[in-house]
């Protein structure tokens, strides 16, 4: 695997149900996710993803990624989201790193950022999930 030029930033963002923080989410990053082929997104207790990919040429090629991550629970946990993918040929999920926001309720993290895989992605997604320390409390996957 291979990734390039991450870029995180955190923006404040207002919403009280998942719709409600989809919607905005979605809506502050309109154009950013223009043209983008793929997208996804999930809901557990604390926290709502958004993922926005936009593939290379092929399976092999580098490919765009863009996600976004809110806590939506004021509870003193914090939360984060990774890149998931599966290669050509296989059934096994690649894990990515973990990107996190430990702001609380309110602000939302962007990660932009390229990858490639020479095995190639023939699947992709993301986990978002609420921590506690190093524990995982709680999390949900989607899959584009």
């Amino acid at each position: 695997m291979k990734r390039h030029k991450k870029s995180v930033r955190m923006s404040m963002m207002a919403g009280a149900s998942a719709a409600a923080i989809a919607i905005s989410l979605i809506g502050a990053g309109a154009a950013q996710a223009a043209g983008q082929r793929v997208s996804a997104d999930c809901a557990t207790t604390g926290a709502f993803g958004i993922l926005h990919l936009k593939e290379g040429d092929s399976p092999y090629g580098r490919f765009i990624i863009w996600m976004q991550l809110k806590d939506t629970l004021a509870d003193g946990h914090h939360v984060k989201i990774r890149f998931l993918s599966k290669r050509v040929g296989s059934s096994a999920t690649v894990k990515w790193r973990w990107n996190s926001q430990y702001l609380g309720a309110g602000p939302t993290l962007d990660v932009e950022t390229e990858g490639q895989d020479k095995y190639g992605i023939a699947a992709s997604g993301i986990e978002v999930a609420r921590f506690d320390g190093g524990t995982k409390l709680n999390s949900c996957t989607a899959w584009t």
